[in-house]
This record gives C-alpha cells, structure tokens and sequence, in this order.
C-alpha cells in the first residue's frame, strides 16, 4: 500500500494511518484512488455505497473475516 500511493517512508506513513495515529494525506488518498479504485467518500467517511460493487463486495468480505478472526481470538482467550 506505501508504495501504491507513492510514499517515500518506507511503510511508516501507511503504519500510522492503518494504526489511527495520523490521516491520511490527500495525496497519498488520491494515489490510492487512482491505483486501487477507492474513493475519498470511503477513505475519510467509510461510505462503501461510493465503491464499485465489486469492490464494495471483496471489502465487505474482507471485513466479515476478519471480525471473525476476532471473534475466534476472544473465545480462545477466555
């Protein structure tokens, strides 16, 4: 993901806004836009109705496992 919006810090940058430390940059936002097909609606406000279909679908995906993986994680450390 560093590399797809174009930044120079060797994965710092992307650590930091996957960890909510920092936002990310509008040109960092914009790369990603142009590489990967997201849009600002679901970078800065989570609006998955503003990606294509697909993509909305593979997130979604996404997203279902891994609160799944965090569901497993929790009975296993209880």
């Amino acid at each position: 993901m560093s590399h797809l919006m174009g930044s120079s810090t060797g994965g710092q940058a992307w650590e930091n806004y996957e960890a909510g430390r920092r936002r990310i940059s509008i040109d960092h936002a914009l790369a990603l836009c142009a590489h990967v097909g997201l849009t600002l609606d679901w970078i800065y406000r989570g609006n998955i109705q503003s990606l294509s279909t697909e993509l909305g679908e593979r997130i979604q995906v996404q997203l279902r496992m891994e609160a799944d993986e965090t569901k497993r994680r929790a009975v296993r450390s209880a």
